[in-house]
Order: C-alpha cells, then structure tokens, then sequence
C-alpha cells in the first residue's frame, strides 16, 4: 500500500483510461498502476458521492476534496454541484492525474486548486465542507489526524462527510467525530461502507 503515497517515474504503458457512468452522466479518467482503485471508480467513494448528492441542497462555495487520488470524487460532484472546488493528495503522480482528469472530463474545477501535500500541511484556508475517501489502512494515527486537520480548516457551519467500512472502524470513527465536532451522524450504509457527517458548531 505504500506506492499510493510514494510517487515514482513511470513508463508512458503504465497509464491507460477507463470510462464510467455514474448517474446516468459519462466521465472518462486517465489513471496509472501506482494509484488506488486504479481500473475503477471504488464503490465506497460512489457511496459517498451518492450521499452527498442526496443532500445536495446544504453544499455550496469552498469545497476541499483532501486525499484526492486521481480525482473522482470532486469530478463526480462538480457535475452535479456548482461550487468552488479544491483537491489534495500526498502523491504527485495522483495530483498530475487529477490535474489531466479534470480536463478530460471539462470539469469547471480550477486545475490551480490542486495541490500536493501531506493532508493539510501548509494549507491555511478554511472551507465550508471537505470531502474524503480517506486512506484508512494508513493507520489509525494518520486517519485521527486527518479528521483533527479537517475540523481546524472547516468554517464555523462547515461539514465533514466521508467513507469507512465498518469494518476498519466506523463505530469507533463516528465516536471520535462527536468527542471533537459534538456531533456526528450517518448518512448511509451500503455494503458495509458508512457514510458518516459532522458539522462544526
């Protein structure tokens, strides 16, 4: 698992593309042997786009999707959602497949707004809601990061929203989520992925 967070050169027959439909709308990515869920979109992230499009009335200006991979999830949502839109992954070669995937599937996302860095180290900004199939076999230190990152770079009245399987945590993950945001919530529950949702007061 460790190549998704280490970027390498790669040859230019590593890269290849793969459609998919997603609510009836077509998308097309470039992706590489080096990324997750590199031949499609994962199902816990269409989980989440899913869910988040069933509650598409409360997102709006600044969303961040952090630990991007090569795009998909805030591709997916700015079909649906009209909104400013960042994206951040650890891995350079999945930010240069975002950046190529936004393009191919002329999406209004500003390519600028795609960074690379370790989660939010060096960010600054605040948004109004951050998205995220996070890396949870990362590790348990890494993902409670992650989520302390997200409440310190949410606005008051912000909103986190991401995927686990319960599996790898979700109980535990949504227990956590209330001890720092006093509140937590699942959305959905879909083969053993959750959907949970936190908002900032």
């Amino acid at each position: 698992m460790r190549h998704y967070f280490v970027a390498r050169e790669h040859n230019s027959d590593e890269f290849f593309e793969f459609g998919e439909v997603f609510r009836g709308e077509n998308f097309l990515f470039k992706s590489c042997s080096d990324v997750f869920s590199k031949n499609e979109l994962d199902y816990g992230s269409k989980v989440l786009v899913g869910s988040i499009l069933n509650h598409s009335d409360i997102f709006s200006g600044k969303i961040m999707d952090m630990c991007c991979g090569y795009g998909t999830i805030a591709i997916l949502l700015s079909r649906f959602i009209d909104a400013e839109y960042y994206m951040c992954d650890v891995n350079s070669t999945a930010v240069e497949l975002a950046i190529n995937n936004v393009t191919l599937n002329k999406s209004n996302i500003d390519t600028e707004k795609i960074s690379c860095g370790n989660m939010f180290d060096g960010i600054e900004m605040e948004y109004d809601h951050i998205v995220s199939n996070p890396p949870i076999k990362a590790g348990k230190s890494n993902l409670l990061a992650f989520v302390d990152g997200s409440y310190s770079h949410l606005k008051v009245g912000g909103t986190l929203t991401i995927v686990i399987k319960k599996n790898l945590g979700a109980d535990s993950l949504k227990k956590y989520l209330i001890s720092l945001f006093g509140n937590a919530e699942v959305w959905e529950r879909d083969k053993g992925y959750y959907i949970l949702h936190a908002m900032k007061k």
